[in-house]
């Protein structure tokens, strides 16, 4: 039907049976109301009510008509209302897409966390390499640290990626620390060949940020593989906190240089732009951004020297 108005106000007719009741119901005037009726019967051919200067009946097409429409305005009505009750409770499923490395540690910790505290929502992980569109693969998050340049995407901090110059014990108790970041460029710096520039480090002085130039015998584009080799004490690398910060507190690696080095990257999520934000979504990411700053913590620190 063109107007579905029409047909509710027919409905609405019907149940009071009357013009008037149905227009002071609907906020109408009666003359609206009896106009809307009979452009509905004319739109459908058929006459649909009999009227008299004292009362309405249905004609036998009248009838069988509001029948079915009466139960279909009462599914709408429920799917409204189931609709505008999910915009205010927080129930349902969250599409999550995180990058490789935060997503493995972090992330996914922080989820499961979530959904211990939250069994009423569902929550499917995704962790890749590739880029994705939110829209495309009806992902309602994507969590990583690299922008994604979308006038339809709105994006939140999560929480700033702290780097650390680390190496384990042993690789110190051979070589000796490193004095300040300029004596870096002594020692077997690993590299992760996923950076801008991966042989360059930079540190905040006196004066401003500046950077030291390093170099090692080892290089890699895996997080992974390279805090594996700092722990077997092959060398000194640069790496995110969140994937260290066991490491730290346990004691397997150092941190060298805590509050001088320095990073402007930040763990961001991204998600659709919309003028009702999702309230499980939001929930979620209120959720992840406390569990991450906690998480992320107060590291094993070691003195230079």
């Amino acid at each position: 039907m063109d107007d579905l108005n029409e047909i509710a106000i027919y409905a609405r007719v019907v149940e009071r049976k009357s013009f008037s009741a149905a227009a002071k119901d609907l906020h109408l005037s009666p003359s609206v109301v009896s106009k809307r009726v009979t452009a509905l019967e004319e739109r459908l051919g058929v006459l649909l009510l009999n009227r008299s200067t004292r009362r309405l009946s249905l004609t036998e097409a009248g009838n069988q008509f509001y029948r079915r429409c009466a139960k279909a305005l009462g599914d709408i009505n429920l799917a409204a209302g189931e609709a505008a009750a999910m915009s205010e409770k927080a129930t349902g499923l969250v599409r999550v897409y995180s990058t490789l490395g935060v997503g493995l540690r972090t992330i996914a910790e922080g989820i499961i966390a979530f959904g211990v505290q939250h069994p009423e929502v569902s929550v499917e992980l995704m962790i890749g390499t590739d880029p994705v569109n939110l829209i495309e693969h009806g992902i309602d998050v994507v969590i990583r640290s690299a922008d994604l340049r979308d006038a339809s995407i709105e994006s939140r901090q999560l929480m700033p990626i702290n780097y650390h110059i680390v190496g384990a014990p042993e690789y110190f108790e051979e070589h000796g620390k490193p004095g300040t970041p300029h004596d870096l460029v002594h020692h077997n710096c690993l590299l992760h060949q996923g950076r801008r520039v991966p042989n360059e480090w930079t540190f905040n002085g006196p004066t401003g940020p500046y950077t030291v130039r390093v170099g090692g015998s080892f290089s890699t584009n895996s997080g992974a593989v390279l805090q594996a080799a700092a722990l077997k004490g092959i060398g000194i690398c640069h790496l995110p906190g969140y994937t260290v910060r066991d490491h730290l507190r346990a004691g397997r690696l150092i941190s060298i240089f805590d509050g001088q080095h320095s990073s402007d990257r930040c763990l961001r999520a991204f998600y659709t732009r919309t003028r009702f934000p999702q309230p499980k979504v939001v929930m979620l990411l209120d959720f992840l951004q406390n569990y991450m700053v906690e998480a992320e913590g107060q590291p094993r620190k070691a003195a230079n020297g």
